[in-house]
């Protein structure tokens, strides 16, 4: 990402480690305690931190550069979707056994993994000239390799490697 022409590193526009473990450690707290809330709120929060997003990076592609990274509004529409996703109300809704729950479940498992290495499969892409794909496709692309390469990665090293990889 650039501002102003300026190319920013990853931790500036992604954020320290210590951002994202506030969303795991905010996980926990919905999960381990029984809190009671309106979803009314969470909804509401969840559409207009969206709509903020999109400002947001329309304002950063103006600056000269991207738009896209991590920014404050993508933290905030990120722990709104927490909040929904644990409302008594939606996580009562999830189906144990279901095909959808079961690859929510894997993909959760190899979250980490995919998470270290992803950024390695969005550089290749760039350096094979296609970074200019739609998005989705893109998003798609970098998701499906990095899956695989975990799930090849955890066959082939040894169970204690893997652990200090973080697959």
């Amino acid at each position: 990402m650039q501002v102003r022409g300026v190319p920013l590193p990853l931790v500036v526009y992604a954020g320290h480690c210590d951002l994202w473990l506030a969303f795991f450690m905010i996980g926990i707290a919905m999960r381990r305690f029984d809190v009671r809330y309106s979803l009314r709120w969470p909804l509401v929060l969840v559409a207009v931190s969206w709509v903020w997003q999109v400002a947001e990076s329309y304002y950063l592609y103006s600056l000269n550069g991207g738009g896209l990274g991590i920014k404050l509004s993508s933290f905030v529409f990120s722990a709104a979707v927490l909040s929904v996703l644990f409302h008594p109300s939606v996580a009562g809704g999830y189906r144990e056994g279901s095909r959808l729950v079961t690859g929510i479940r894997r993909l959760g498992r190899i979250s980490f993994g995919v998470y270290l290495i992803h950024c390695f499969f969005i550089h290749a892409l760039s350096a094979v000239g296609l970074r200019e794909m739609p998005w989705g496709l893109l998003w798609a692309l970098v998701l499906l390799a990095s899956v695989v390469s975990v799930w090849v990665l955890k066959r082939v090293f040894p169970r204690s490697l893997n652990q200090y990889l973080g697959f």
